[in-house]
């Protein structure tokens, strides 16, 4: 019985390692990284040219990655030309080629993308902390990112094409799970990264990039004018900070300048690296700043105002008037950066504020009293008030003497304020008003009246005239002939005073500042001795009525209770008493008659503005509407003792300067005061504060661990 011999076993081919093979021919596959070579050594070339052949300064990071992409494509084709092995296809062969070049390559550009922040190119941008990245995105972050994320990229790519080997080999098994391990712990820190970097980005910043002041005292909070006048801003500003950054002010600086530009946009600010203070010589960029805007010192703040170089406005603050010790040892220190931020700005961008006084009808001196002459101490005078404006840069008060009534009012005059004159004004000066108010130009004239109610005694006590009547008349304004009392209260020496507060249901800024809806209480201010001043035509005369103007109450009593009393022979304390009988009396009539005199709020000051087509106190057309003046019916509130007692007088002053002259309004505000804080620890405790957190830490962390264990055991 015979068999059949067995055939000999055929060889079989190479199965390969991955799912499928690499669709290009390996011939073609080394051509085109030889073309790849020629592609990577034009990154050298083009640096060297760049250069003008000069190697030493041609060899940067750009120039060594070129270099290393062009051998790295180059050994790829030499290798796939000589590589010969019996287990691998040669799609195997291809797809190994491309892993490993794409890997180097990745790896090559993710490397690059980490140093270029630090290289020369980017290193001035990237010392120029967040601020300087906003300036320069494309160099601080743009390339930087696109080069490291690019190269993670291009190495999880080329990865992908190992997909299949990792289950017959060990080592590419290795490579691409920890890859992948890598890639993820990367991505993991961008995602939690970029809520932090959106926070500095416009316009998440205006929401999340808000200071969270848990100080007592809100020091480290804009002030609301601050806020006003940085929302209002209508064109770029940029802030030079030169302080040593072992200064406490720099830090503080730094602080207030990133709330600012959280408010707006508009504002970009710069850390100058900057050498301490008394150094005779300047570092290199604060010479720089000096020698471009002629700056006799450089240790402070520069604010620059302006879109472009030829139109902008600049002013220098010392560091001096940054802050100051406080105390008999020095140990407080008074930020002061914020006002001097704001007096710069207004000073930039507004230019000089020239503020006329009137004189010579018993108006209120604008100059205090002087320390030589005891008897002047007691005249009450707008001393304060002259200097608290005066101290802010590019504002100037002046007299204007009614008497001069031939000279007209000045050229520069801003606004022209008459504050409570004595006696009549002269007729030629009135009409002199009357023209300034009327003159021609885009200037307009502005006026601020503050007239107290006044009485002569010729022929018995009657009230007297100011002389503005017949002006106020052709603006739609009614100067009440009385004085405004209080019912509630029957002692003579208040009898007279009034607390106010602005008119909730006007659109006037003026009014809006203080407005009881932004606030939980009322801004209150308090009045002496005033009268009535009202729109002729009612609440809210406009266009249509008399003269053409839009008045408007600005100040209200806080309250009913006020009667305005006509009569200046009237015992007005012994008629409050009256009234308070009548409003507490059991009969009806005796209630519906004091409702009748004093239950109504009076309105003791008006704004003034010029009329435009459209609704009168709507909204949209309130912002069209030009100012033209401010009536008050009392001066008392801003002579000095008034407003030392009370400062929101200055800030009602101060809006209403502001809107006169179109600018928004900002106040005086008051500097923070950073008081040095030392932790008073008893002996006793000591080791109990350095070792007890650790050891709670370390309990915490055992603790965990043995719940884990048990539930695993479990």
């Amino acid at each position: 019985m015979s068999s059949s011999p067995t055939p000999a076993s055929q060889p079989q081919p190479p199965t390969g390692l991955g799912p499928a093979p690499l669709p290009i021919e390996p011939l073609h596959l080394t051509y085109g990284l030889f073309v790849l070579t020629g592609l990577f050594a034009a990154i050298p070339i083009a640096v060297l040219i760049q250069f003008k052949g000069n190697v030493q300064a041609a060899i940067n990071s750009v120039f060594a990655w070129g270099v290393v992409l062009a051998l790295a494509a180059l050994s790829a084709a030499l290798v796939n030309l000589s590589l010969h092995d019996e287990r691998l296809t040669e799609g195997d062969k291809g797809r190994l080629v491309l892993l490993s070049l794409g890997g180097a390559c990745g790896f090559a550009t993710t490397v690059l993308g980490a140093y270029l922040p630090f290289s020369d190119f980017f290193r001035e941008q990237l010392a120029g902390g967040l601020e300087g990245w906003r300036t320069a995105p494309r160099k601080a972050l743009l390339l930087p990112a696109l080069a490291f994320l690019g190269g993670l990229g291009l190495m999880f790519a080329s990865l992908q094409l190992g997909r299949g080997m990792e289950r017959s080999n060990q080592t590419m098994r290795r490579l691409i799970y920890g890859y992948n391990a890598v890639l993820t712990g990367l991505l993991l820190l961008a995602i939690l990264a970029l809520p932090n970097l959106l926070a500095y980005a416009a316009p998440f910043s205006r929401f999340m990039g808000k200071t969270d002041d848990w100080t007592k005292g809100q020091v480290y909070t804009l002030q609301q004018d601050t806020r006003n006048y940085l929302t209002a801003l209508d064109t770029s500003v940029s802030v030079y900070v030169m302080l040593d950054p072992n200064d406490p002010r720099s830090a503080d600086m730094a602080q207030l300048l990133e709330n600012c530009r959280a408010v707006t946009p508009k504002l970009k600010w710069f850390s100058v690296p900057s050498r301490p203070e008394g150094r005779s010589e300047p570092g290199r960029a604060q010479g720089e700043i000096q020698r471009k805007y002629k700056l006799s010192e450089v240790y402070g703040m520069l604010v620059v105002v302006g879109d472009d170089e030829k139109n902008e406005k600049w002013d220098f603050v010392p560091a001096s008037d940054l802050g100051r010790s406080r105390g008999p040892e020095g140990d407080d220190y008074v930020f002061t950066g914020e006002r001097a931020l704001l007096n710069s700005l207004r000073f930039a961008s507004e230019g000089k504020a020239v503020y006329y006084f009137t004189q010579g009808s018993g108006e209120l001196p604008i100059q205090g009293p002087s320390p030589m002459m005891p008897r002047a101490r007691d005249q009450a005078t707008l001393g304060e008030l002259n200097r608290r404006l005066t101290q802010r840069k590019g504002v100037e008060v002046r007299p204007l003497q009614a008497t001069a009534a031939d000279k007209g009012v000045p050229a520069d005059a801003d606004v022209v304020i008459v504050a409570g004159p004595k006696s009549e004004l002269p007729k030629e000066f009135v009409k002199a008003l009357e023209k300034y108010l009327d003159r021609k130009g885009e200037k307009k004239g502005k006026l601020i009246l503050l007239l107290d109610p006044l009485v002569q005694l010729k022929g018995g006590k009657q009230r007297a005239r100011t002389g503005l009547e017949g002006l106020l008349a052709k603006n739609n304004v009614k100067l009440g002939d009385d004085i405004v009392c209080d019912s509630l209260i029957d002692r003579p020496d208040v009898v007279y005073d009034l607390e106010v507060i602005t008119n909730p249901e006007t659109q006037n800024p003026i009014a809006r500042a203080f407005s009881p809806v932004k606030r939980n209480t009322a801004k209150l201010f308090r009045l002496q001795k005033s009268r009535t001043v009202t729109p002729a035509a009612g609440p809210k005369a406009g266009p249509m009525a008399g003269g053409g103007a839009v008045v408007e109450d600005l100040l209200i009593t806080l309250r009913g209770g006020y009667w305005a009393e006509e009569d200046p022979n009237v015992d007005v304390v012994d008629k409050a008493a009256r009234l308070e009988q009548m409003r507490s009396s059991d009969n009806i009539k005796d209630v519906l008659e004091w409702r009748r005199l004093c239950g109504k709020r009076l309105c003791v000051a008006v704004t003034v503005t010029a009329p435009v087509v459209g609704v009168p106190g709507d909204p949209a057309h309130s912002r069209l509407q030009k100012p033209r003046m401010v009536v008050f019916g009392s001066s008392t509130w801003l002579q000095d003792e008034s407003l030392t007692r009370w400062p929101a007088n200055f800030d009602l002053f101060d809006n209403s300067l502001s809107w006169a002259r179109e600018r928004p309004t900002v106040g005086e505000g008051v500097d923070p005061i950073r008081k040095p804080y030392e932790i008073n620890i008893v002996k006793e405790r000591f080791w109990s504060l350095i070792l007890l957190p650790p050891l709670l830490l370390m309990l915490g962390v055992i603790g965990i661990g043995c719940g884990v264990w048990v539930v695993r055991r479990r």
